[in-house]
């Protein structure tokens, strides 16, 4: 790594984190397909506060204001998954690009159907409880 940060960032590999990098299709209505593609990278997962609720694509996606620090180039609108959400890849963010070899990525995060299997609760009918 020879920027600044990216130099910085090579000091402290505790920083980075395994991410699940791969391709979902949109599906009419809302939602997404399985997933496709699939890759494990590692990058620095950034939250820098901040929060804002829109559309993307048709999907409901929270922007908080994260950032994916990786030194592989990542496709726009692709998907990642930390563990614990799923966020989806946005346009790299030039304010930090003479700073660090690594490509910082702004990423929000998907609300809704990722493209996970959902099991749907179970109601209780009633049947036989009424007279």
């Amino acid at each position: 790594m020879n920027g600044a940060l990216g130099s910085v960032l090579a000091q402290f590999p505790e920083a980075r984190v395994t991410v699940t990098y791969f391709n979902m299709q949109p599906l009419p209505g809302s939602g997404y397909g399985p997933r496709t593609d699939i890759r494990v990278l590692t990058g620095v997962l950034q939250s820098t506060g901040g929060r804002r609720v829109r559309t993307a694509n048709g999907n409901v996606v929270i922007e908080r204001g994260n950032k994916f620090w990786s030194d592989t180039l990542l496709q726009v609108g692709w998907f990642i998954d930390d563990g614990q959400y799923v966020y989806r890849v946005g346009m790299p963010d030039d304010d930090w690009a003479d700073y660090s070899d690594l490509t910082i990525y702004n990423i929000e995060r998907v609300v809704g159907a990722d493209g996970t299997e959902i099991v749907e609760p179970a109601f209780e009918q009633g049947e036989g409880k009424f007279a």
